[in-house]
């Protein structure tokens, strides 16, 4: 009875000590997080049927797994306000996800990981586009840097078995990954403008959705047999990406996210381990100098945004400080 009592209480315990604020809190979901971030992408290249169709499978299993969460908070939780956003983002993170799959497929997993991270450092030049966001130097200075490491990626990831490369044909695999991480980053700052008016699980739910609808036809168009296995596959990515979020969200209201930030970088470690036990594939050089451009870039990118939000929240308390002293 007490060693039942016992191990009880130590699941108890562990239980209590993932849901509890901390820092070491927030390393382990935002650990978890690349985890399952991985585990999509490995998921992705172990099934041979057609992009589009790993694209509609992977949004379909998404939508049923968001959908009862969605019908637990009740018919208000289906509303959205601004529809035509909605729509857009929609289509762009359609785009998005069917060329991130489609250059899973033709791209070795380490250098998969690595573009990952180039994703925030298109957030600024397309914010200045679209918000007319200005951004310093140094955050230039940064995507440039961050950009360079991704056509080292593209250079070298399409070297042959002679060694050699075109310098006029980069990797078609490497090519849709950029394209995808620039519409991510365009789907990034709708969301930004959204999420003070639509709540996140319905942005989630209705991303899902649209996406799985968008994906139907083409999937239709090249549609391929798909086995119980690779359905399964497809079953755990489309858990896994709901799963991402939610570590991510955790990790959030555990720490602050600016202290934990580096440690997502971890998945670059696990891919590598993962590309080689699977797909017997060994790190480039070229991917570890794209690495050692593109991290360090990102995260002097999520320093001066993080910097940015703590000046503006100090000059904001102080106005209210203001106004208070002077009633």
């Amino acid at each position: 009875m007490s060693m039942k009592n016992n191990r009880s209480g130590g699941g108890v315990g562990i239980s209590k000590w993932i849901n509890s604020p901390g820092h070491f809190q927030g390393i382990f979901w935002i650990v978890c997080a690349s985890f399952f971030s991985n585990l999509g992408d490995t998921l992705v290249k172990l099934v041979s049927i057609p992009p589009m169709q790993i694209t509609f499978f992977r949004m379909f299993f998404g939508t049923l797994i968001l959908l009862p969460i969605l019908l637990s908070k009740g018919k208000s939780s289906f509303y959205i306000k601004n529809k035509r956003n909605h729509f857009f983002r929609v289509a762009i993170g359609f785009g998005a996800f069917a060329c991130w799959i489609y250059g899973i497929g033709k791209t070795s997993l380490p250098s998969i990981t690595t573009i990952s991270f180039a994703c925030p450092l298109f957030v600024l030049p397309l914010a200045y586009l679209f918000l007319g966001e200005k951004s310093g130097w140094r955050r230039i200075l940064s995507v440039v840097v961050g950009f360079l490491g991704v056509i080292i990626i593209a250079f070298f990831e399409n070297r042959g078995g002679n060694g050699e490369a075109n310098l006029f044909s980069l990797h078609p695999g490497v090519l849709f990954l950029l394209m995808a991480a620039i519409l991510f980053a365009l789907s990034d700052i709708i969301n930004k403008k959204m999420v003070s008016s639509e709540s996140l699980i319905s942005l989630l739910f209705y991303f899902y959705f649209g996406s799985m609808l968008f994906a139907s036809i083409p999937a239709l168009l090249v549609w391929h047999h798909v086995s119980y296995m690779e359905l399964f596959y497809l079953l755990l990515s489309g858990i896994g990406g709901v799963s991402i979020l939610y570590c991510i969200l955790k990790a959030t209201a555990a720490t602050e996210i600016s202290s934990i930030a580096p440690y997502k970088y971890i998945e670059l470690i696990i891919s590598i381990v993962v590309s080689y036990l699977l797909f017997n594939e060994i790190i480039k050089i070229s991917t570890l100098v794209g690495a050692c451009l593109i991290i360090p870039s990102a995260l002097l990118i999520a320093y001066y945004e993080i910097s940015k939000e703590k000046r503006l929240k100090t000059l904001t308390d102080d106005n209210i400080s203001t106004v208070l002293e002077g009633e």
